[in-house]
């Protein structure tokens, strides 16, 4: 009994205790992923050092790293995401960047992506000992801050550059338009008792057939769900469980299709 108590007793100071080792120097690592590894390495205590010596692997491509881990940091000024968010900051600057999560840049130069850093929030992965600190980075090699590579890399976690913005920004307005043309044309017979036709939601097309026009409402006979497409544009497999219905909708929502289920 009393092993058991004093096992305990160690526990409890394992998970209540904290740090004051001095933390790392942003002008002395080489690398954004360097200093975060130090600095959750000298945040942790006990236990937590133990398991924070062994991190994820970072990902090491040719014109950039890539690192994502989560640690409970107890030190006494690092113990919250916010607190290490701060301390990437000091990072960014060292670098001659400003940081504005998740991207630090380099002022005046709007295209220019020194790094990549994003913290989750609102998540425990410490049992409620310590506050959780997620973060995934992704940052350049020296010299490969317009690389292909890289900026590609980041367009995967969320980036867009002004190409990337303008063209979607015009590829949108073209779609608003072809659909304006679509609706124009396809109107007259989408308040036409017994056209045929489709709506798509998510991965599912609804068809029926149009019954009857009230104001600027249509009224739809829906017969069936499909999943998918199939072969030559055709219709994907029927949901056994759906049940026909009919519903008033704006004829804008339905398109004119000829399946043949």
């Amino acid at each position: 009994m009393r092993l058991v108590c004093a096992v305990l007793a160690l526990a409890g100071l394992l998970v209540g205790c904290t740090t004051n080792r001095p933390l790392p120097e942003p002008a002395r690592a080489d690398t954004l992923i360097d200093y975060l590894k130090s600095l959750r390495h000298e945040t942790s205590t006990l236990l937590d050092s133990v398991v924070s010596a062994t991190t994820a692997p970072t990902e090491d491509a040719s014109t950039y790293r890539a690192w994502a881990d989560h640690w409970c940091p107890r030190h006494v000024t690092v113990h919250s995401t916010d607190d290490v968010l701060a301390k990437v900051g000091e990072y960014c600057a060292h670098v001659s960047g400003s940081y504005r999560e998740p991207y630090c840049m380099q002022p005046g130069s709007p295209e220019r992506v020194l790094f990549f850093a994003s913290f989750r929030r609102d998540i425990d992965l410490c049992q409620g000992v310590a506050a959780t600190v997620a973060v995934q980075v992704v940052e350049p090699k020296p010299g490969m801050e317009q690389s292909t590579p890289y900026i590609d890399k980041l367009r995967s976690v969320g980036y867009r550059t002004a190409g990337d913005r303008s063209r979607e920004s015009l590829a949108a307005l073209q779609a608003v338009e072809a659909e304006r043309t679509r609706l124009a044309r396809e109107l007259p017979r989408l308040r036409t008792r017994g056209t045929q036709v489709c709506k798509q939601q998510d991965d599912v097309t609804f068809m029926g057939f149009v019954e009857d026009t009230q104001g600027v409402k249509i009224k739809i006979t829906v017969h069936g769900a499909y999943y998918g497409s199939g072969p030559s544009g055709s219709l994907g497999a029927r949901n056994p469980d759906y049940q026909p219905e009919t519903i008033w909708d704006q004829p804008e929502h339905w398109h004119v299709c000829e399946y043949h289920p």
